[in-house]
């Protein structure tokens, strides 16, 4: 697959954050992204369109990306996307508990 063709979602409730990951993600050649400021509008955006790769910001409300991550993994056709939690989160035990989930 090329850079190009890679469907990108980018997922944070700071809209600068999510300006600054898509012109840094547009730098590197890739094109199809898409940008939600909350688990919600992700998850409404899922049901819109096929994604590759899930970038996401862990703390955010009301859905934060460990709940986000939890509904990927918890359906079966979102199974192939790739998930990168985007955070300053350093707890070892929710790092540990983040990637036994599927990041």
């Amino acid at each position: 697959m090329l850079l190009e063709e890679v469907n990108i979602l980018v997922v944070d409730d700071v809209n600068t954050m999510r300006v600054q990951i898509k012109e840094l993600l547009k730098t590197f050649g890739f094109r199809k992204i898409s940008v939600a400021g909350s688990g919600e509008e992700a998850k409404a955006a899922l049901g819109t369109d096929t994604f590759n790769l899930v970038l996401c910001d862990w703390h955010m409300a009301p859905t934060d990306g460990m709940d986000f991550l939890k509904f990927i993994r918890g359906e079966i056709r979102y199974k192939d996307v790739c998930f990168i939690m985007v955070t300053a989160e350093s707890t070892k035990e929710r790092v540990i508990e983040a990637v036994k989930t599927g990041v």
